[in-house]
């Protein structure tokens, strides 16, 4: 799978200040510019929730039909979109946790919204890589996909050597892209190290271990942000 580079401004522009509790209901504070009041801010991240999931439903239906078509140009483009979508999601959230920040009650909700980023992070890298490690199991190219298993001990000195890959680079929306690696590439799995894309592949053994252990990271982390938005809840009903 081949993608270009993706422009991390493109379509991500930043709300002005005195947006940024346009519709909601606020306080008057500083130089007049009302800010969202902090129930009022978590209803507004449900809102964003709500548009991360949407994106996700749509990219997993490109993926389901990138596996049965093989048109890498038409999901490349497509993950060019959820990546724009995915970032624009981040920076409102950012810009939410910062007004939050603008007073003593909004602090814990502000600690909330940064914990829950951390987490769509993980999130969005962990499907990524499930998807890279899926596509390149679909084209059935590995040896034991052909003939049987290679194990460990069959390819001796050529045993496939876990490298741990090097963070992703930070970006100012801490959002990662949508886009999978180029190719399989270096750290297909990003939580096993496995790079399924080299010159020596993976056994079956070695793939499933990569798949399990992200899916595994995938899980814990839906859980944690299932947790964090229960939490988010109460702010809203707690005065209800």
């Amino acid at each position: 799978m081949t993608t270009g580079d993706i422009d991390p401004e493109l379509g991500s522009e930043s709300l002005p200040a005195s947006q940024l509790g346009e519709g909601l209901a606020g306080d008057q504070v500083g130089d007049g510019v009302a800010l969202p009041s902090v129930r009022e801010t978590v209803r507004h991240l449900f809102k964003i929730q709500e548009r991360r999931a949407e994106v996700y439903h749509r990219m997993r239906g490109s993926f389901a039909k990138l596996l049965n078509s093989k048109d890498e140009t038409a999901y490349n483009t497509k993950c060019q979109e959820y990546t724009c979508e995915f970032r624009n999601c981040s920076r409102e959230v950012r810009q939410l946790e910062a007004a939050l920040k603008a007073s003593a009650e909004g602090e814990p909700v502000a600690a909330l919204l940064d914990k829950l980023q951390n987490c769509e992070k993980t999130k969005l890298q962990m499907t990524c890589t499930l998807q890279v490690l899926k596509k390149a199991h679909n084209e059935c190219t590995w040896d034991w996909q052909k003939e049987g298993e290679l194990t460990s001990g069959e390819r001796g000195d050529e045993a496939l050597v876990y490298e741990a890959p090097p963070p992703p680079p930070e970006e100012s929306d801490d959002a990662p892209s949508a886009v999978p690696p180029q190719g399989l590439g270096r750290c297909a799995c990003m939580a096993a190290g496995c790079e399924v894309g080299s010159a020596q592949p993976p056994s079956r053994d070695e793939y499933h271990a990569a798949v399990s252990e992200a899916t595994q990271i995938l899980e814990d982390t839906v859980n944690e942000v299932n947790e964090i938005l229960e939490e988010l809840r109460y702010v809203v009903e707690e005065d209800n």
